[in-house]
């Protein structure tokens, strides 16, 4: 699906015909988004399948023979984006975010907007910790979903190139609940994916700490 968004900066002066707009009043952006919103979705689950439907007719691969690899971006944050105070320019943001840098290849999608739980991503050291004093749920960095074959990521998995590393399966809800049941085709109406995390701590750690991605932050 292409698609077409365009907005105004600045209201033009009356003696402006709006049928003609000019070119630095307006911006203007064609063609599928560098970045989604996943939470704007209202069913995430059949966007994340049609990913690997998509990359699977391009390459001749059964969709059932794919999965995705997740790599975190953790340098994401636009200095411009923080300026903005207003609720409706951070709205505009998010389509601005979306469309900035097209890419014409669009193998796999950046996703942006959640939210993890019961920990912190480090920006530096690029793994998962332990949340801060008093932070329950913290904003999530960028991640870019990969389609990749089955058996190629099982490969990738068993050579860790730093041995002291673990991969923490951590699930993505839609909502804080976490509670799901499923739909009439079969998926599960709040659990959306797993997205492998890189940390210095074994998973079971995590588990404990019940860490989970999710699409609406929990403000309790």
């Amino acid at each position: 699906m292409r698609l077409v968004t365009a907005w105004k900066h600045s209201s033009s002066s009356p003696s402006q015909d709006p049928k003609y707009p000019t070119e630095p009043n307006h911006e203007f952006f064609e063609g599928f988004p560098a970045r989604y919103w996943l939470p704007a979705f209202f069913f995430p689950q059949a966007f994340l399948i049609t990913v690997l439907q998509d990359y699977g007719r391009s390459q001749g691969i059964s969709t059932d023979a794919l999965t995705f690899t997740h790599h975190v971006i953790s340098d994401t944050t636009d200095v411009k984006d923080k300026e903005f105070s207003i609720i409706i320019q951070k709205k505009l943001n998010i389509v601005r975010r979306a469309f900035k840098g097209t890419d014409p290849t669009h193998v796999g999608v950046h996703i942006f907007g959640l939210f993890i739980e019961g920990a912190r991503w480090n920006h530096k050291e690029k793994i998962l910790e332990d949340s801060l004093p008093c932070e329950i749920c913290c904003d999530f960095p960028e991640i870019y979903f990969l389609p990749t074959k089955i058996s190629t990521e099982r490969s990738t998995v068993s050579k860790q190139t730093e041995p002291e590393l673990y991969t923490f399966e951590c699930p993505v809800y839609q909502t804080p609940e976490r509670s799901s049941i499923l739909t009439a085709a079969g998926l599960s109406s709040n659990f959306l994916t797993s997205v492998y995390l890189s940390t210095k701590k074994p998973p079971s750690h995590w588990i404990t700490m019940q860490v989970a991605l999710l699409c609406e932050e929990n403000e309790k």
